[in-house]
């Protein structure tokens, strides 16, 4: 019963992190993205649990492959906690060339420029131009 909970709340979580993480122009397909690879995982898992024939443990295995991978996969995604959620496809692309600008919060300003606080005030990065 504790494995069902846990369960059903990642399969909740996809949806919420999903919209964190993309773009307000791409963020429905990138929901959809995401709610689509949860659903193929939904629908592979009693064809492993058939496994069980070929090896008991097999599914055991399988199932905490995927999960193990499924964990290390999650720590390569960007912190999300008391940051502004992206608006435009440009911005997420600023952010992946300049990799520093990651561990901070950032705002994208009218000019182009990306304000971003560095614990000791604030430092302006421009845009591309």
């Amino acid at each position: 019963m504790i494995g069902r909970m846990f369960i059903t709340g990642c399969f909740a979580l996809v949806y919420v992190l999903a919209a964190e993480l993309y773009p307000t122009e791409e963020r429905a397909t990138g929901v959809a993205a995401s709610a689509l690879t949860s659903r193929i995982g939904a629908i592979s898992a009693p064809y492993v649990a058939l496994t069980r024939t070929i090896h008991p443990e097999l599914p055991t295995i399988v199932f905490a492959i995927a999960a193990l991978l499924a964990g290390l996969v999650a720590f390569l995604l960007p912190e999300t906690k008391d940051k502004e959620l992206l608006e435009h496809v440009d911005e997420v692309e600023q952010l992946a060339a300049a990799p520093a600008l990651r561990a901070r919060t950032g705002s994208q300003q009218a000019d182009g420029a990306m304000k971003c606080s560095d614990g000791n005030g604030f430092s302006e990065i421009n845009g591309p131009a």
